[in-house]
């Protein structure tokens, strides 16, 4: 339950969390010391990242400091905290005021587990402006509470309730949502979770708090085996009646998912087309399409496509391709013996005197360290590339852009390690 979805600083700050906290989940041999890029495109950009890790004191702190063609400079910190299991239990982010010559704090998250009671707290500090929230959460006999506070002229105040209820077997039944009018709880939203006789859910019912009493607002319906051929039907509450809004058929079988949406024409009382998508896997490869109506000529318009290829163990991309018509885009990916992804290929589908061809606009190629595995590499997982996945620890990489078919370089990037057992 996410009560407070609407604050970006908090999903930006959580985000981090968790990449910290599954970097301190293993027992790792090497920490990232440090990685720097340079951007020669317009604006030209450089930085450089450091990391210290401090296994001792369960703590890592990461510093970028960049700079841009014309002088202008930013460095930002993050110091984390980590509990013994490997969990988050202090985030600071920081940024550098140049004319004082000092750092100042711009967000803070803190986090503790006591007798089943878990709280996480995150403030920001925007030109001075401290802004904070805190949410309290706990579980027990089938029921889930969060509870969200803000900070008002120095105290905790209630701010929304989140409470959910569960069956045997661990499945939400019950979520009901109000807000704090300064007196009491208000309640505001609920939803009805459905479940057949094997506990499959079947759909849900929304209702809303207004004038004293629980309204009905949507519903959706699952009728049909979940597994290969269904149809959802969401309806809307409408004059104490309830309307039509929206259905979704879906099909599955010999490797081809296709999912058809028609929406309701309420003058009419009848469906009517409005799109569709279309999955097709075939062993480790698969392609996936969406169409759009077009109720003039009756039929299906194709408005995307792709197609992702891989070799015969499965795991490796060698084609990615996004449809075919003139702007799309075509990767090809090379490997090393080792199985490393050491380059892309990116073409672009244009269109000539001789006809449509693909011609490549951009090359990106990566070396990596054999003896450094990346699974082996603290925190590093959140700090390289997330193009060029592969088995070792990534130690450059580069960015060509082509301009006529000839290549000029655009990006550059490098890695640094340190053992640390």
């Amino acid at each position: 339950l996410n009560l407070l979805k609407g604050e970006f600083m908090k999903k930006t700050v959580l985000l981090l969390a968790a990449l910290c906290a599954c970097a301190l989940a293993k027992d790792y041999e090497y920490a990232l010391e440090s990685t720097s890029q340079k951007i020669y495109e317009e604006p030209t950009l450089s930085y450089v990242t450091r990391q210290i890790y401090d296994a001792k004191e369960h703590k890592t702190q990461v510093i970028t400091e960049s700079e841009l063609k014309d002088g202008g400079k930013n460095r930002y910190k993050e110091v984390s905290y980590f509990g013994k299991d490997g969990e988050l239990v202090k985030f600071y982010a920081y940024d550098y005021d140049f004319k004082a010559e000092k750092w100042r704090k711009i967000n803070e998250y803190k986090a503790s587990l006591k007798n089943g009671v878990s709280t996480q707290e995150t403030t920001g500090y925007v030109r001075g402006v401290k802004n904070a929230s805190k949410t309290v959460s706990k579980r027990a006999n089938g029921v889930y509470e969060e509870t969200g506070y803000e900070l008002k002229a120095g105290k905790w105040q209630k701010s929304s309730l989140a409470r959910a209820t569960y069956n045997g077997s661990g499945q939400n039944e019950l979520t009901v949502y109000s807000v704090w009018d300064g007196a009491k709880w208000q309640p505001k939203e609920k939803m009805l979770y459905l479940y057949d006789a094997n506990e499959q859910p079947i759909g849900y019912e929304r209702s809303l708090f207004e004038n004293g009493a629980w309204i009905p607002s949507q519903k959706e319906i699952i009728a049909g085996d979940v597994r290969g051929k269904y149809e959802r039907v969401s309806s809307v509450y409408v004059d104490g009646a309830w309307q039509n809004s929206q259905t979704s058929r879906h099909e599955a079988a010999n490797g081809k998912d296709v999912t058809i949406t028609s929406v309701w024409d309420n003058e009419k009382k009848e469906w009517k087309n409005s799109y569709k998508d279309v999955i097709v896997v075939s062993g480790a490869d698969f392609e996936t399409a969406a169409f759009s109506w077009d109720n003039e000529k009756k039929e299906w318009k194709q408005e995307f496509s792709s197609r992702n290829v891989y070799d015969k163990s499965g795991e490796r991309l060698l084609t990615q391709r996004y449809g075919a018509k003139d702007g799309d885009k075509k990767l090809v990916y090379g490997y090393d013996t080792r199985g490393d992804n050491v380059s892309v290929d990116v073409y672009e589908l244009v269109s000539d005197a001789n006809g449509k061809r693909w011609a490549q606009k951009e090359r990106i190629e990566a070396t990596f360290d054999s003896d450094i595995l990346a699974e082996d590499v603290v925190y590093g997982g959140s700090l390289m590339s997330f193009d060029m996945q592969s088995k070792h620890a990534m130690t450059a990489y580069k960015r060509y852009v082509f301009t006529d078919g000839k290549p000029k370089l655009a990006q550059e990037r490098e890695w640094k390690y340190k053992k640390i057992k």
